[in-house]
């Protein structure tokens, strides 16, 4: 087979290939070219990011827990003053 031949076969079956998914597209089988993918998949994105690097997965969950630590700390100091009355009691 000739290789001019061979090139047009390849781009008539690019084309062929082309048509199919946007008409996937338009049954809404696929997202190809028109159509983007509307959320669902960033959920999926997370599950992957924590498989493939779980030492930033580890770091983010330990910012989280300092940040929940420091949190509860705050809301357990006393007020300006309430020490002052602690002290008189003992």
């Amino acid at each position: 087979m000739p290789w001019w031949l061979t090139c047009v076969l390849v781009a008539v079956g690019i084309l062929v290939l082309d048509k199919f998914f946007l008409w996937l597209e338009s049954r809404g089988w696929l997202f190809y070219r028109k159509k983007k993918p509307t959320g669902g998949g960033s959920a999926m994105l997370g599950v992957a990011a924590e498989l493939f690097q779980p030492a930033q997965y580890s770091a983010i969950q330990e910012q989280e827990e300092q940040t929940r630590h420091v949190e509860q700390k705050e809301d357990e100091a006393p007020i300006r003053g309430e020490d002052s009355r602690l002290s008189d009691d003992i």
